[in-house]
């Protein structure tokens, strides 16, 4: 079935090549009346046959005919996917084909027959509601290979892979070839070929290094690098490259943030892994890691290298420079838990709470962090008049919640306390 496949594909995709001169006329009524048997035994070797017939006689006006036989092969041995990318490449390829309409008809009985082209046929319906493909036959090609791309249909990667290097092979000039390598290496990508995927977007660096897609390539090749074929040195070099060359891309910013993450996670290097997040956040303040990379900064500051005062200074650094990112709160937590559980600093840790009911006055733990504020004075720096000041910035700024009675409560305490002293 594999071989019969590929043979297959030879039908559509195969370059044309001149050879040497054999009725086109009786060859295909050959295989007309092999076809018309309908004899399965006979299939493999029919689809052979018209494999041949199409790279033999390329420009015969029987080609069109040879591949709406093939594509109804596909369709009588039940393979639906290639039958639907067969009658659509006809639509798209041969347009004045008499079976223009045949194939229509074809592809919309296909579809309906499977549960994933289904889902796709709203696109479907408008592909093929769209006059008759006209313009090159390269750029029709495109077209219909970036078409059956689009659908997102895992069960059409092989034929679209064999598709895309056909279009390598026929057009190498072709001004839209980086489109078509990326495709390929796209489709690599996905279906799971991390060797043959970073290989062709190599491939699309080597041979389009002006292309606008360039820096797409690198950044996924870096990646497969890092993330799949654990090569962080050659990844890290690439992440660096695409930072100094394509600094404007949408890839630039992620890929400093992920050199950091070498640094950190494969090569344990966490001195430098500081020094690559940090680079990443000054050159891209605004970038979607940029939160993320100063809360690993802190986080190896602190688990690390025991570098505690850095690292609350930098969580202190999210809250005020990322107030309205979903860790800020958290980094103002974390920066009062280092000050009280690791240097012992309760008045800094109270000064953290309090930061936090300042910055973050509508969320729900605020007037919890006022009162652990005024605890933190109380209990263990044992100073009663600070402790006073965060009960009564409790009362004053949430008078109805429930620890503000308990606060009053505690200053009632305190000032009886302050006065039997006294």
């Amino acid at each position: 079935m594999k071989k019969a496949f590929f043979a297959l594909l030879l039908v559509f995709w195969i370059a044309p090549t001149a050879f040497a001169a054999v009725d086109a006329n009786q060859h295909f009524a050959y295989i007309q009346e092999l076809y018309d048997r309908h004899d399965k035994k006979l299939y493999d070797y029919l689809i052979t046959e018209i494999a041949q017939f199409s790279q033999i006689y390329p420009g015969s006006e029987h080609v069109a005919e040879a591949h709406y036989l093939a594509a109804t092969l596909y369709e009588e041995m039940g393979r639906e996917h290639e039958a639907f990318a067969a009658y659509l490449q006809i639509l798209a390829l041969h347009p004045n084909s008499t079976r223009y309409n045949n194939c229509k008809e074809a592809i919309l009985r296909v579809v309906a027959k499977e549960g994933d082209l289904r889902e796709r046929q709203a696109e479907i319906n408008g592909k093929l509601n769209e006059a008759p493909a006209t313009g090159k036959a390269a750029d029709r090609y495109l077209n219909y290979l970036q078409f059956c791309r689009s659908l997102n249909i895992s069960k059409l990667t092989g034929w679209l892979l064999a598709g895309g290097h056909n279009f390598l092979e026929r057009y190498p000039s072709d001004p839209h070839i980086d489109a078509v390598l990326q495709l390929v290496a796209d489709l690599h990508r996905e279906h799971g070929d991390e060797h043959e995927a970073a290989a062709a977007y190599f491939k699309l660096e080597y041979l389009t290094p002006e292309s606008d897609i360039l820096p797409y390539a690198r950044y996924q090749r870096a990646t497969l690098l890092y993330e799949k074929l654990d090569e962080p040195d050659k990844a890290f070099a690439l992440f660096t490259q695409i930072a100094q060359q394509h600094p404007e891309t949408p890839f630039a910013a992620k890929a400093l943030f992920l050199t950091g993450e070498i640094k950190e996670k494969k090569h344990k290097d966490y001195s430098l892994a500081i020094v690559q997040y940090r680079l990443a956040v000054d050159t891209y303040p605004e970038g979607e890691d940029a939160v993320e990379a100063l809360w690993r900064i802190a986080e190896l500051n602190i688990g690390r290298l025991d570098n505690y005062v850095a690292g609350i200074g930098t969580f202190l650094e999210i809250a005020e420079k990322h107030p309205n990112a979903p860790r800020a709160k958290d980094a103002v937590e974390e920066a009062a838990s280092v000050y009280e559980k690791k240097l012992r600093d309760y008045e800094n840790a109270a000064k953290s709470l309090a930061l936090f009911a300042e910055k973050f006055p509508e969320d729900e733990k605020a007037p919890e962090h006022l009162f652990g504020a005024g605890d933190l004075m109380k209990n263990e720096q044992k100073d009663a008049a600070k402790a006073i000041a965060y009960y009564e910035q409790l009362i004053t700024k949430y008078p109805d919640h429930r620890r503000a009675e308990k606060a009053r409560d505690e200053i009632a305490k305190l000032r009886e306390k302050m006065g039997e002293q006294n």
